[in-house]
């Protein structure tokens, strides 16, 4: 996978998340992120992932 959309993924998804486009304790799916941002699951998922390790999510199974 092209490590330039990991990145993008990561990028944008934290940008959402520091400028409260995603509002704390709110409920996102994976699917809704992919499609809001035109982007595949996979890469979502893997910053997703990412982002909890910092800290600044709470990735809870469905």
């Amino acid at each position: 996978m092209d490590t330039n959309i990991r990145q993008d993924a990561y990028d944008q998804i934290k940008y959402n998340i520091v400028h409260f486009h995603y509002l704390p304790r709110q409920k996102v799916s994976e699917k809704s992120i992919a499609a809001s941002l035109n982007l595949g699951r996979t890469p979502v998922r893997e910053a997703l992932i990412r982002i909890e390790r910092e800290g600044l999510i709470e990735v809870v199974p469905q």
